[in-house]
Parts: structure tokens; sequence; C-alpha cells
């Protein structure tokens, strides 16, 4: 932390603690000292929240951080209070609002110098990728995070960035990297010199840990970390932890083989305690329940619970996909395990669309192999009955028809999904094509709509040239805090349109989150790329705002890339992206109100 009095060097060990070393706090620290400096009262707000997260630790009469941030000048209380946001926004599955916050948080932390919340907010935005199964995108935010962090020496987080990187590689399965990544998450952790003693992250560590046992055939290894993590996670206040970890131990023991502890543990996971019993938290204890009673053949009681996991999971803003298939497998088997041929085949319909929603989304990662051949080996077989149907005039002729479909689905290996706690979380967003693309303050396209645009682009004129641009309004905060945030709208209203007025109709420009924009506009050479780039600083900078009697004016820095066909553009949009956003730091580095191309 930059800049911080002496005076306020204990708050400050205080502020860290909340974080390392959660545990080693006594209740007769958390008395509010008599605090005069507004960055030490900030310090001590922060820690508080860490206490809560952490340990359950209560707080109340909690100032909202931003707007003390705001009141006092303090741009460091800005960004992280807004990370925590942004977090907050992430874990109730409000993926896109927690990103665009992030994003703020990485301009402000870069703009004052602050590596450690920058790597912190790249580490959230890795999550929020991996969330919506972007890996390759997810991944790069994870090594840039590492950097950071590493750099500004913030271990804990260099050891839960650490994790990150091996959930990746158990999402592939590549079990060895998981394993090495794992253990030195581990091993940063445990280090001596450290002293870290907060029970969610190990926790979370020893999960890991557990499942990469497994995967490997550490059967005891496995069993005695996940007892672990279940020990901690019981110590921490958060509530999605403990419900998860009591229900992958559940799922393990079950695949041990170990039914009835196996249920006892499901049963502790459904008499947890939780904030909103419309949170959907008791979703994978239902779970549990659901694939212990299908391994003891009891499928009226796994219809039973697969059916209540898929209800709790519809509460959620975005139920997870791969726990979906997962339900849906349990209600197609057993309901073909009774005989129940039409019940199966309706929620076999339903597992093949959502099979073909995940696969589709998942196979554009370069870094997975997942593929669903249930599709294309079943469509013929289902059309023709289909077509039966109509003068099917017996129904045991009916049910055996049901039957050989099942059959044939047990020849290709529809258990091939696996045992569910293997499998990573996976969060899918789905796009809906009624989703609002429209940014309501500037009226630009927002960032959701990119995706849509380039794929259209690189079908009806895949051989046009393209350049991407990333765009920052300069000094923006600054702008805020000197006129306030009502004036900063209307700047941001003002840039954009002149940036609009200044391309041409085919080109897309959109407003990325905070005072960012992206450009993407057709270019042949880099000549003309620069000119472009130039026309458009320009024109910002010589257009004046006015409001009321103020005349206001702004400059521009932009990053970007040499040209290419857009069908490429499209393909390599996370290098792309990644690209013309150094390029943007390194105008900024430059002295701002200027371009850099990135023509690597």
């Amino acid at each position: 932390m930059q800049n911080t009095a002496p005076e306020d060097l204990p708050t400050l060990q205080f502020y860290f603690e909340s974080i390392g070393k959660p545990r080693a706090i006594k209740n007769t620290d958390l008395e509010q000292p008599g605090l005069t400096s507004p960055h030490a009262q900030a310090l001590y707000y922060f820690a508080r929240i860490y206490l809560e997260r952490y340990e359950g630790v209560p707080i109340s009469d909690l100032p909202d951080m931003v707007a003390f941030g705001n009141k006092h000048q303090l741009q460091w209380v800005i960004a992280e209070a807004k990370l925590n946001k942004a977090i907050e926004y992430i874990e109730t599955d409000d993926v896109w609002q927690g990103e665009l916050l992030l994003h703020d948080v990485i301009n402000i932390s870069r703009e004052i110098g602050y590596k450690a919340l920058q790597g912190r907010a790249y580490r959230w935005l890795g999550n929020a990728e991996i969330r919506r199964a972007q890996i390759k995108t997810g991944m790069r935010y994870y090594r840039t995070a590492f950097d950071l962090l590493d750099d500004s020496h913030f271990e804990i987080q260099v050891a839960m960035t650490l994790n990150n990187i091996a959930s990746v590689y158990m999402d592939t399965s590549d079990w060895v990297r998981a394993e090495n990544y794992i253990n030195q998450a581990i091993s940063t952790y445990l280090d001596k010199a450290n002293n870290f003693d907060n029970s969610l992250f190990l926790g979370i560590l020893y999960a890991n840990k557990s499942v990469v046992g497994f995967a490997k055939e550490k059967y005891s290894e496995s069993e005695y970390y996940f007892e672990q993590a279940v020990k901690l996670s019981m110590e921490t206040g958060s509530d999605s932890l403990k419900h998860t970890s009591l229900a992958n131990l559940s799922q393990l023991l079950n695949a041990m083989g170990k039914h009835d502890e196996s249920l006892e543990l499901a049963q502790q996971c459904l008499e947890l305690p939780t904030s909103s019993p419309k949170s959907g938290a008791k979703a994978s204890c239902y779970e549990a329940f659901s694939e212990t009673y299908m391994s003891k053949k009891q499928f009226e009681l796994a219809i039973v619970h697969a059916n209540k996991a898929l209800e709790q999971m519809s509460l959620t803003l975005t139920p997870e996909s791969q726990e979906r298939i997962g339900m849906l497998l349990v209600l197609v088997k057993a309901n073909q395990a009774l005989g129940r041929y039409e019940k199966a085949f309706y929620q076999l319909s339903k597992l093949r669309s959502l099979e073909k929603e995940y696969a589709s989304h998942v196979n554009g990662e370069e870094m997975l192999d997942i593929k669903f051949e249930l599709e294309a080996k079943l469509a013929q077989k289902e059309l023709k009955l289909l077509e039966a149907q109509n003068d099917l005039q017996a129904s045991k002729l009916q049910a055996q028809r049901y039957r050989e479909i099942f059959y044939f689905l047990s020849l290709i290996g529809i258990a091939s999904l696996g045992i569910r706690y293997v499998s990573r979380i996976k969060r899918v967003n789905r796009e809906l094509a009624e989703q609002n693309v429209i940014d309501p303050l500037t009226q630009i396209h927002n960032r959701r709509y990119l995706p849509h645009w380039l794929r259209n682009m690189a079908n009806t004129v895949p051989e046009s040239m393209f350049s991407l641009a990333v765009i920052d309004i300069d000094y923006f905060k600054q702008f805020n805090d000197t006129y306030g945030h009502d004036k900063g709208d209307q700047m941001l209203k003002h840039v954009s349109s002149v940036i609009k007025r200044s391309v041409r109709s085919k080109d897309l420009l959109a407003r990325w989150g905070g005072e960012e924009f992206v450009l993407v506009f057709e270019a042949k050479n880099i000549d003309e790329c620069s000119k472009t780039l130039e026309r458009l600083r320009k024109a910002v900078e010589n257009e004046k705002l006015s409001i009321n009697s103020l005349t206001l004016s702004a400059t521009i820095s932009i990053g970007a890339i040499k040209t290419m066909n857009v069908t490429m553009l499209n393909t390599n949009w996370d290098d792309c992206f990644m690209s013309a956003d150094q390029a943007l730091y390194e105008a900024k580095q430059a002295g701002r109100n200027q371009y850099k191309i990135n023509s690597g």
C-alpha cells in the first residue's frame, strides 16, 4: 500500500492479516480504533469485509466504499471497493456486470501503480472468463495476474492464482500439470515465511488437491485432503464453499462405494443454514443424494432428488450446464431402469439439447477436446422413432421402440460423461437473442454485440481487412473527481458520439466498460490504419463539450493492431484484444493523447 503514514501502519497490518491470517485476529482486535486518517478508516473497513468473507465475522454500519473513496479522493479505495462489488456480481452469476467493474479496477490501479490490486482484478477476470467457458482468455488473465502479484510479493494471492491455473488443467483432465500447479499453490501457502492462516483459501486448495488425487487413483490421499477441506470450510463465512465441500465429499465417498457415509454427508449439506432459501445453494446437496441413490439402484429416490436439484439450479441466474447434464442423465437412466421409456425419452431430448449447447460453446476452445457424439449417432434412430409414433398401434411395440433406443445409447457410452464431481465448475452464460446489446448511456453497442458482429462479418465478407483499436479517455477518473459523475457521463456520451461520427457505418464502435471503447474498423494496410487513428485522436481533441457556462475537452489514447482479414480477427479475438490492450498501455506510458500500433 503506497503512501501509508507511520500512524496508520497498525491498521495496514490489520488489513493484511484479514486476508492472510484472518483466524489469528482476536475479537479484541475488531474494535475500530480512533482513526483520524480516511486512509486508515478505509483499511479498517476493507479488513472487516474480508474477515466477514473468510471467517464469517459479522460487520454492521459499513459505508458505501465507492462513495467514501470519492469523498476523500482516494483512488485506491474506489478501485478496491469496485473489486469487491465485482466479486459479489461474479459469485451471484452476474458475470457481465462483474467484468465491467473489473476493467474499471484495472484502469484505476494501473494509473496509480497499485500492482497488487491490478493483479487481483486480473485474477477475478480470469475467474469470470472461466465461468463463461472462455478457457484461453481466462488462462491469459491468470498468467497476467501471476506476474503482477509475484512482482508485488502478494504471496497468498499468488497461491490462489496458481490454484486457478491448476483448475484449468483439471478441466482439461491434464492431471500431471494440475498436480504440479496445485502443489506449487499449497507450497506457497504453507511456506513458513508467510505464516498464512486463511481457512477459506486453504480449504479450496485442499479440495482441489483431493480431486487431483482421486483422478490419479491416490484414493487415501484424496480422502484425507477432502476431509481437511470440509473441516476448514466449516470454519469460513462462505455458505457456497460449505455446501460445495460437503456435496463433493459425499460424491467422492459414493464413487468409493461408501454409500451410507455419502448419504450422511449429503444430509449434512442439506441441513446447513443459508442466507436465502431462494439462492439455489442446495442444488449440490440434492445432486449428491441423487447420484448416490442411483448407485444404490434406488431409482425413485434418485428421480426425486434429481428434480429437486434441477429446481434449485433454476433459481440461479446462470445454471451450470455440466451439473444440469448430470441430473438429466440421472433422470434418463433412472426412468429407463423403471421401464418408463416415454419419460426417459423426454428427458433425453432435454439432455441432448443441453449437450449440443454446451459442446458448441466449449469446442470453440482449443485447449479442450470434449466431444459429444450422441447428437450425430442418435439422429437417424430418433427420426425413425418420430415417424413411427403416429402409427404405433400397441403400447408394447411403442415401449420396445424406446427400449431399442436406450440399448443403443448404452452401447455408444452415454455414461461416459463420468463422475460429476471430478469435472470442475463450468459456467455457461448463454447469450439469448433478445439480450440487450445497446449501452444505455452512450447508445452505442456494448461488448455483448461484438461476437455476433464478428461472426456475421466473417460469414459475409471473410476476406475484408480490418483492424482492432482499444480506446481510453485520458485522465477520466480525475475529470470525474473535478466535475462530478453527471458531467462525466456527458463526456462519455460526447466522446462516443465524436468517434461514432468519425468512422464509417460498416465499422463497429462498442463501449467495453467504464471509459474504454473498442473499435473494429476497415483498413487495407497499416497506413490506412494510422490515418484513421490520427483522425479519431484529432476529432476528440478538437471538439469541445459545452455544459451551461463550461467548455470542457478531452483527449484519448489508442492501442491498435495491424490489419488482418475479419475471419482471422474473429478466430483469434482474444490474442488480438490482448495485443491492442498492450499497445494502449504503451500509448499511456508514452504520455497519452496518441496512438500506438502493435505490429507483432
